[in-house]
């Protein structure tokens, strides 16, 4: 066996296992971290609720690009608040009609990138990141996965 190929088998075994190091420090992270996830995820879901309550599915729609804003790129955490905030928030808002008109299904990918791109494109500091994406991403999943009829306002009772 050649040197290189010796040097490229040793690279290729240091690269295996610094994968195989990162995935099990990511598994200890998690564990010693899940309370806290869990703890946050609830306590998100019930702020969620209760903005909900008083505003439309417009108004969520709205708070996450504000809060969406402050998010780093590289904070996966910050976003992943911002989209179960979204999501609850949507589930228990008053509907907007036509708030999932247009919206593409998530597996037209080319509709749907052009769909958010054209949505990010609004003005505003949220809308001029990537994170923009999300709270869209987030709104075609809630169309896809709601009721045709979701978003259609409750007849009146008499």
């Amino acid at each position: 066996m050649s040197k290189g190929v010796k040097i490229f088998l040793v690279i290729l075994s240091l690269c295996g296992v610094a994968v195989v190091g990162a995935g099990v420090a990511g598994v200890m992270w998690f564990k010693a971290n899940f309370k806290d996830i869990e703890a946050g995820m609830k306590e998100g879901i019930a702020e969620a609720e209760t903005f909900a309550a008083s505003t439309d599915q417009h108004g969520c729609e709205q708070e996450a690009l504000r809060r969406v804003g402050p998010c780093s790129e590289l904070d996966p955490i910050c976003s992943a608040k911002v989209a179960l905030f979204l999501s609850a928030c949507l589930h228990h808002a008053e509907p907007t009609p036509g708030l999932c008109d247009g919206v593409p299904a998530k597996d037209e990918l080319l509709r749907s990138a052009a769909w958010v791109r054209e949505q990010c494109a609004e003005p505003g500091e949220a809308r001029t990141a990537n994170r923009c994406a999300l709270v869209y991403q987030a709104r075609q999943a809630y169309c896809q996965e709601a009721p045709s009829d979701a978003t259609e306002p409750a007849p009146a009772e008499d």
